[in-house]
């Protein structure tokens, strides 16, 4: 059971870390379409 838990433990861990970087690179992309946006002059119309 204890080896189980371990492994359930060990995916959770590389789920949450897979989840950060998706969602820091979601920011990261936002962002710089933001500044994108803002230097072509786009960003007046949204």
């Amino acid at each position: 059971m204890r080896n189980v838990e371990e492994i359930s433990v060990s995916q959770q861990a590389f789920y949450l870390s897979e989840v950060k970087c998706i969602a820091y690179m979601g920011v990261k992309t936002a962002l710089s379409y933001r500044l994108f946006c803002i230097r072509s002059g786009l960003y007046q119309h949204f």
